[in-house]
């Protein structure tokens, strides 16, 4: 299964691009404007099982779409090439999954699939351990962490079912910023919109290649009168 990240031509896709890295946004500046909007009900913020809200304000995420399916179906997904890839004018960056998955994982919180409900999320404390349940600390078991996992489990890998079309697989590490991949390793594919200028496609391209990699450019291609997406290994410009 792989992973994609399409993406508009701008200075910081260009940048990380460059820098074989992957940002990681505060989820208020993800383009889901309902992302950390959840009702918390806590029964007894005093009780010692309950979770240190503050490590919330510090979350950030990574969003790429995962093959559902069947592998590299989502490709030529117009509904991706056109609404994050900036109606071919973009790219997008096709990794393994196991691979980069197993790059990330000691450097992230957690990472799966976002599940999709029809409602938004109550986080009811009535559902997570307090002293009143009257449980004996055990060794290796944290009730505070088991707790606080709940919550962030609710908080940030739920989305409205609206979303589903995104098909979202998300990584949630501490803090802003960019995480650095192995192109050669995890990198599949990098495939340049057909409608993307010539200035931006010779930039990518340049780019591509400096970092070794330019045996994995394709191109998302457009046949005239088809209402499909080709992905192939040469630019083809046709009027539609």
């Amino acid at each position: 299964m792989y992973l994609y990240k399409f993406q508009r031509v701008d200075k910081y896709s260009v940048a990380n691009l460059l820098d074989t890295s992957l940002y990681f946004a505060k989820p208020a500046n993800l383009n889901d404007p309902t992302e950390s909007l959840y009702k918390l009900e806590l029964p007894n913020r005093d009780d010692k099982y309950c979770p240190d809200l503050e490590h919330f304000k510090n979350i950030a995420a990574l969003s790429m779409a995962v093959d559902m399916e069947r592998p590299y179906e989502l490709s030529d997904s117009l509904f991706h090439w056109s609404y994050y890839a900036d109606g071919l004018r973009g790219f997008c960056m096709v990794f393994d999954k196991q691979r980069l998955v197993e790059e990330f994982n000691d450097k992230t919180l957690v990472h799966d699939c976002i599940a999709y409900q029809p409602i938004s999320n109550i986080l009811i404390g009535d559902n997570l351990i307090t002293e009143d349940w009257g449980l004996e600390d055990v060794p290796g078991k944290n009730f505070k962490r088991d707790n606080f996992g709940r919550l962030f489990n609710s908080a940030y890998m739920n989305k409205p079912d609206s979303y589903a079309n995104e098909k979202e697989y998300r990584f949630i590490k501490t803090g802003d910023g960019e995480l650095k991949y192995n192109h050669a390793n995890a990198l599949r594919e990098v495939i340049i919109g057909s409608k993307m200028s010539d200035h931006d496609r010779k930039l990518l391209e340049s780019i591509i290649k400096l970092t070794g990699q330019g045996s994995k450019i394709k191109y998302a291609n457009i046949r005239k009168n088809r209402y499909q997406i080709f992905i192939e290994n040469d630019l083809i410009l046709e009027s539609v």
